[in-house]
């Protein structure tokens, strides 16, 4: 409905019309083909990610809104220029939060990870609809690597 009444996508009117906002990114889709994560990589503007999660965020870039309305090489600079505003906006919103995780963080790196994995991992359950299952929270900076209590 938004692809087609709103403009490729740049009007919401199914929202306006009761649907349920739906979220997602084709690395959701690449995780519902079966594609493994990868590595974990901490992208410049765009933050921490994973190699799936990436080449997701690329096809992102080039098929969300300006971008493919743009004719040649307009359409690949605004579509990286509105992915790079968003990655520094996403930034900007939890800076502090950030703050304090390197406040508190024996090892800023490895739980910034972790936080990103996990986060990661919910959003996925969630697209797949199982967003209700409980999931146990494991501490990076624990000699046991086990749950937490």
């Amino acid at each position: 409905m938004n692809t087609t009444l709103g403009l490729a996508g740049l009007f919401d009117p199914a929202t306006e019309r009761g649907y349920p906002k739906q979220s997602g990114d084709f690395g959701q889709t690449l995780y519902t083909w079966g594609f493994d994560s990868g590595p974990y990589l901490v992208l410049l503007f765009f933050g921490p990610s994973n190699l799936r999660d990436t080449v997701g965020l690329g096809v992102d870039l080039f098929t969300t809104p300006p971008g493919p309305l743009l004719q040649s090489h307009a359409g690949l600079v605004a579509g990286f220029v509105v992915g790079t505003v968003d990655g520094v906006d996403l930034r900007s919103r939890n800076i502090e939060t950030l703050d304090e995780i390197k406040a508190s963080a024996l090892d800023y790196y490895s739980h910034l990870k972790s936080i990103v994995q996990q986060r990661r991992e919910a959003q996925l359950r969630e697209g797949r609809g199982l967003a209700g299952e409980p999931q146990e929270l494991s501490d990076p900076e624990s000699p046991t690597q086990g749950p937490l209590p």
